[in-house]
């Protein structure tokens, strides 16, 4: 279910030490589904921003300590986004899984593993805004939900954010979340 890449980096820096020792020495690490390692990127709200290679199987919560260095003193995790596209990871999820099944189980996504880490004096309409706003000027403008919903909801999430959206604008929201 998760074919495999073999022209980026990544793929390509794991084939001399499999080679070496074996495809089990490399589906020791990580877990059945989701075998081997990932270069992790943390960054957001975090002591030290980072890139560093992990366990898939790692829970979310050591990948933001290992990688980014953890949370600011006194700060704690709000929400951790798996790429601008995936679904929220919220605090409650930290001891999540980083495998593909893992981040599958709670409705979001692992995507190429890069972590954004937002601390709890986060705005997440703010967030939410600045995330739509990028995905409505990156979409490529083929599917009708992305050329009109990701600017009709960046929109009103701008409405909000600024302190004059109305119950209106969540309600266009939902209209849009529910198509």
């Amino acid at each position: 279910s998760n074919p495999t890449l073999v022209n980026n980096v990544e793929t390509l820096s794991n084939v001399p030490h499999i080679l070496m020792r074996g495809a089990d020495w490399f589906r020791s690490m990580g877990t059945a589904e989701s075998p081997g390692t990932i270069v992790a990127t943390v960054v957001g709200d975090v002591v030290a921003p980072d890139v560093g290679e992990v366990q898939l199987g790692a829970s979310l919560r050591s990948v933001i300590d290992a990688v980014g260095s953890g949370m600011q003193p006194g700060r704690s995790v709000k929400a951790v986004f798996s790429g601008v596209a995936n679904a929220v990871i919220t605090a409650e999820n930290l001891d999540q899984p980083v495998s593909y099944e893992g981040m599958q189980a709670i409705g979001s996504g692992m995507g190429a593993a890069g972590f954004i880490v937002y601390d709890d004096t986060t705005c997440m309409v703010d967030t939410a805004y600045r995330l739509s706003r990028f995905l409505s000027v990156e979409s490529c403008g083929q599917c009708p939900p992305c050329k009109m919903g990701s600017s009709a909801i960046t929109n009103h999430l701008e409405r909000i954010e600024t302190g004059i959206g109305t119950d209106e604008d969540l309600d266009g929201i939902a209209g849009w979340l529910r198509r």
